[in-house]
């Protein structure tokens, strides 16, 4: 695997060209379907109208007009005719130059949403299938729009609007949605001649969606935000009524501006719901019931790391627990950071003993050149990445694998040859072959990885040892543009130094000493009477006890006779004879007399229990 960097396909010049040109020339022929199909030259007076039209928001001398001029299925007089051809001159028929007019105000508008997307510093928002899938719901957008207002009588409000800030909103962040969902709003302003009351209704609320909605948002928040956004353009249509010459109406019919409004927001929450999993796909992110079932440290993959490689898992569980909550700090996706962080080291499987949290009694890398040891450690980025896709590991975890390192250099073992040799032939020998991360989530784990295995390193690990330990981390990943691609922003990077900070010093926290440590630690307890009487009293082992003497040892028991059988006379009775001495004033024992039996375990002297 050789992921060189590459500039991603949107943030090229010449392919963000071509493809806002053909964007821009699709919508803009949907917006003029009706012109191509249904020309108001070709319409016959008195014959019942194709499509409806509705009127401008007021004519000249402030009287309201009607809503429509023409409605569909109903005939048309002359009069009116003529007053719908006289009004929208430019749908008597197709005219290329207003459609390249107009491609032109889409190309312009989709060059904004790039300056936006740029100014996010993700690749991963430029790739194609992410720009992609934008420009899909633009257009299905679009194409939604000008159905609704050729077939149907609802109002402009219920334009579906809406449906891309409802998707994307939790795959862009708030201010790509923001202004997508202007975008959004100014196509379909031209496409039914909104009035500014109405471009404003729709384009507040669809913004009070986007503040709602972040980058974990479940399915309930969406229909929530799809609800705060009915609430918000109701409010807003209350104010604006009163600086508008044609009031908006609140009644409960069908073609209401409340109810095309309410039908708008909540239809477009009910389909965004629908189409989540969908469009997440399309993007290239990971759905959220994967992402749970890969949470699971009883995966197969997880089980194998932990018999593989123990010392590797420990440090995986380690940089998740971090990464999560470095995540839910800056407001990325920490669960997605979570599980990413558990399998971005699964390549060490293929060689574990190669890593030193995997090494026990010896170092192979103590016989073999820096160059070759170098080769060991970059490879488990290859062999990685080969694991998960024969694993069938979404796309989005396996950025992590190639991205948790860059373009960094295995900096030990180029030290090492600095040390040795004096220089390196071929600096690319110590370079891992991957790429630097293009999101967010991907930045947090590189960052998390290194300050995880370096804090391992400190001797005594106070909150001043913690703090210069992150900040020179921090400060070599931007010096040497690791997290150009990320997304980061300094806003970020502060706070990730802050929650790094305050988690390590959480892990190294102090303890009070127990009162056992203050006795046995203190060097006099170990020469002190009373603990050798302790280890020999209450520590040692038990004995063998020495048998008894023959003159005491129970004799067996005689066996019963059957029953009809003689029964065997007693055998005499040894007696002890008795010493002709005796009594002759000799101080010697006798021979038979018993000795006294010393009991084989004496109890200890008091004091030094």
């Amino acid at each position: 695997m050789n992921a060189r960097p590459s500039r991603p396909f949107y943030e090229r010049t010449w392919a963000a060209w071509l493809s806002n040109a053909v964007l821009a020339c699709l919508l803009s022929l949907t917006g003029q379907l009706d012109t191509l199909l249904y020309p108001t030259a070709g319409w016959i007076e008195n014959q019942p109208a194709p499509i409806f039209h509705r009127a401008p928001d007021a004519n000249g001398d402030g009287l309201a007009t009607p809503r429509f001029l023409s409605r569909r299925g109903e005939p048309l007089p002359a009069p009116e005719l003529r007053r719908l051809q006289m009004v929208f001159p430019e749908h008597r028929r197709f005219d290329p130059a207003v459609a390249a007019g107009v491609a032109l105000f889409h190309f312009l508008a989709l060059a904004f949403f790039r300056l936006v997307l740029l100014g996010t510093r993700s690749h991963l928002f430029l790739r194609f299938r992410a720009v992609g899938s934008i420009f899909l719901a633009l257009f299905v957008t679009t194409l939604g729009t000008r159905l609704l207002l050729d077939f149907t009588p609802l109002s402009t409000l219920a334009a579906p609007t809406l449906l891309p800030v409802l998707l994307f909103t939790p795959l862009l962040g708030r201010t790509p949605a923001f202004a997508l969902h202007l975008l959004t709003v100014a196509i379909a302003a031209y496409l039914s001649h909104f009035p500014p009351a109405t471009f404003l209704v729709l384009l507040l609320a669809g913004w009070s969606a986007a503040g709602l909605l972040t980058r974990e948002a479940s399915g309930a928040r969406t229909l929530f935000a799809s609800v705060i956004a009915t609430v918000t353009g109701a409010l807003c249509m209350l104010f604006l009524g009163r600086f508008t010459p044609q009031p908006l109406s609140f009644a409960l019919t069908v073609e209401s501006d409340f109810t095309g409004l309410a039908l708008g927001s909540l239809g477009m929450g009910v389909a965004a719901l629908l189409l989540r999993q969908s469009t997440m796909i399309l993007f290239g992110a990971t759905p959220r019931s994967r992402l749970i079932r890969l949470n699971d440290l009883d995966h197969p993959l997880m089980r194998e790391l932990a018999q593989k490689a123990p010392g590797t898992f420990q440090h995986s569980l380690a940089v998740a627990n971090m990464a999560e909550k470095v995540a839910h700090d800056i407001q990325a996706d920490a669960l997605l950071a979570r599980v990413g962080a558990y399998y971005h080291d699964i390549g060490k499987m293929q060689r574990p003993e190669a890593f030193v949290e995997n090494q026990k009694d010896e170092n192979p890398h103590d016989q073999l050149p820096p160059e070759v040891s170098a080769t060991m450690v970059r490879s488990h980025v290859e062999n990685g990445v080969a694991i998960a896709q024969g694993a069938n590991l979404p796309r989005r975890l396996i950025d992590f694998l190639v991205e948790h390192h860059g373009r960094s250099t295995v900096e030990f073992f180029l030290d090492k040859a600095l040390r040795q040799e004096g220089r390196v032939a071929d600096p690319a020998a110590f370079e891992y072959r991957g790429r630097n991360p293009t999101s967010r989530e991907t930045g947090i784990v590189m960052i998390v990885d290194a300050v995880e295995a370096a804090s391992r390193t400190l001797t005594q690990p106070d909150r001043e040892a913690v703090v210069g330990l992150v900040r020179q981390i921090l400060f070599e990943k931007l010096i040497h543009g690791y997290l150009d691609d990320s997304g980061l922003s300094p806003r970020d990077l502060k706070q990730i130094g802050q929650s790094l900070i305050q988690f390590l010093s959480a892990q190294f926290h102090m303890r009070v000493e127990y009162p056992w440590q203050r006795r046995f630690d203190r060097p006099s307890m170990l020469t002190s009477p009373n603990l050798a009487a302790f280890s020999l009293q209450q520590l040692r082992v038990a004995q063998p006890v020495p048998p008894l003497p023959s003159h005491l040892t129970p004799q067996p028991m005689p066996a019963i006779p059957a029953p009809g059988t003689p029964a065997p006379e007693p055998a005499p009775v040894a007696r002890p004879a008795l010493d002709s001495t005796a009594g002759n004033g000799d101080t010697g024992a006798s021979a038979s007399s018993p000795a006294p039996v010393a009991s084989p375990n004496p109890a200890p002297p008091k004091e030094d229990q």
